[in-house]
């Protein structure tokens, strides 16, 4: 073999490792998404979503629910997994969301505790190009702080998450 050809086929190679590597971050994302494991399946309609943000009336003013959204901005189909954990750091539950090409879905914290009071904080994984928003559900609407990891494995971290 020549000279000339054993580096062509070197660089073939590490190109194709370079663009196995570009590429990776998001077929990881989703592969870790495996649903087995991942709670049950939440499927809320998103038409719901603005009569569920409301405030609640003088009634119900000792109850609270937190909603976490979450936006798809890609043009493929995402899945977003979510484990809740309470102010112990004890797993409160697991549940997970199908999201369309550029839709929006959500859960409540309600959800991953099965109906059960607590508060903590809830770690989601799904791909990078799903952002994510939460609004604590009470007296008054308010906004929660969500943390995205910029690695491009798709991480949220929403550290403040109530339901009772």
């Amino acid at each position: 073999m020549k000279r000339e050809t054993r580096w062509n086929a070197g660089f073939l190679a590490a190109g194709a490792a370079l663009l196995t590597l570009a590429m990776a971050p998001n077929a990881v994302a989703q592969d870790l998404l495996d649903t087995a494991d991942a709670g049950v399946e939440i499927t809320r309609d998103p038409a719901d979503l603005p009569h569920v943000l409301q405030p609640q009336s003088p009634e119900d003013a000792d109850v609270a629910d937190t909603v976490l959204v979450f936006t798809n901005e890609s043009s493929s189909p995402m899945r977003v997994r979510c484990e809740g954990f309470n102010k112990n750091g004890r797993p409160v539950g697991r549940a997970w969301v199908a999201i369309p090409n550029r839709g929006l879905r959500y859960i409540m914290a309600s959800d991953l505790s099965r109906g059960r009071d607590w508060v903590g904080q809830v770690h989601c994984h799904g791909s990078a190009q799903v952002r994510g928003t939460a609004v604590l559900l009470g007296r008054n609407l308010t906004d929660l702080p969500a943390i995205q990891a910029r690695d491009g494995f798709g991480r949220l971290r929403f550290p403040v998450v109530a339901t009772y």
